[in-house]
Parts: C-alpha cells; sequence; structure tokens
C-alpha cells in the first residue's frame, strides 16, 4: 500500500478539522474525507459516495471513498441499529479482536476495519487496497481521525 510516513503529514491527518459548531457528523463521508484518506494512506480519492443500507434490520450510511489505490469504506450505523454483517462488536472468535487504548472512547480493530465507539456514536472505517487488504496499522489512525469528529 502507499502510505505516506512521514510524522508531519500523519500529524496533519490526525489533526484535521473538526465539524462546525462541534456537532457529530450524521454523513458517513463527513466523518472520513477525500483529504483523510491522502494523509493517512497517500490515496489521491476520485470519487465519495454516500448510501443508506438497509441489511437484515441493520440500517446506517455508508461511504465510499474510491481510489485507483482502492477503497476506505466508512459505515455509520442509525442510533439503536447495528453494522451489517461479523464485526468486532459480534465476533465470536474475540482472539481476532484487537482492542486499542484510548481515552474517551472504545476503539478496536477486526478484519482490516477499525472501530470506534464514542458518546453513543459507532463508526467503522475499512481500507481494502487493490489486490491486497490493508493491516491494522494502515487503518488505526482512521480511529483519531474519527474520535476528533464525534463531539
Amino acid at each position: 500500500m502507499n502510505r505516506i510516513v512521514c510524522a508531519a503529514s500523519l500529524a496533519l491527518a490526525l489533526a484535521a478539522p473538526v465539524c462546525a459548531q462541534g456537532a457529530t457528523p450524521k454523513r458517513a463521508c463527513a466523518m472520513v474525507t477525500r483529504t483523510d484518506v491522502e494523509h493517512v494512506l497517500g490515496w489521491h480519492v476520485d470519487s465519495a459516495r454516500e448510501k443508506r443500507y438497509d441489511v437484515m434490520g441493520r440500517t446506517g450510511a455508508m461511504c465510499f471513498l474510491e481510489s485507483h489505490d482502492g477503497v476506505v469504506t466508512v459505515t455509520i450505523p442509525d442510533p439503536g441499529s447495528g453494522f451489517p454483517g461479523m464485526t468486532a462488536f459480534n465476533t465470536t472468535d474475540t482472539q481476532l479482536v484487537r482492542t486499542v487504548p484510548t481515552a474517551g472512547a472504545t476503539v478496536a480493530l477486526f478484519n482490516s476495519t477499525v472501530y470506534v465507539s464514542r458518546h453513543g456514536v459507532d463508526v467503522s472505517v475499512r481500507a481494502v487496497g487493490n489486490n491486497l487488504v490493508a493491516s491494522y496499522s494502515d487503518v488505526e489512525p482512521f480511529a483519531k481521525v474519527v474520535i476528533a469528529r464525534i463531539k
């Protein structure tokens, strides 16, 4: 994967501006932006599209940030709903889940996805490069981006 390993560039991504008036974004494409993907992974995002999901009674919003390098998918379940499919929160194989200590949020890594839960808002970010799946070190920086945006 093409990653920006320059500390200054990563610092810019982790210090991304938060939403106006301190509100938590309701749109998945506002939670992680094109600029965030470029700073964290070094991928130029060609398109970003948001759509609703309704899978087995679980509903929410998904954003697909597409690049010639791969796709970053951001998922925000509706309040009281859940993520579609197998997640860090419903897997029976807890040995595959890695939790990350952080202040004020729960962060878990599972299946090349970072899951963040803070103040009742759940968000997941998954990166899949062309012909390979992102490592935890690739997706973990997105946790700080998401935490900064959840108020």
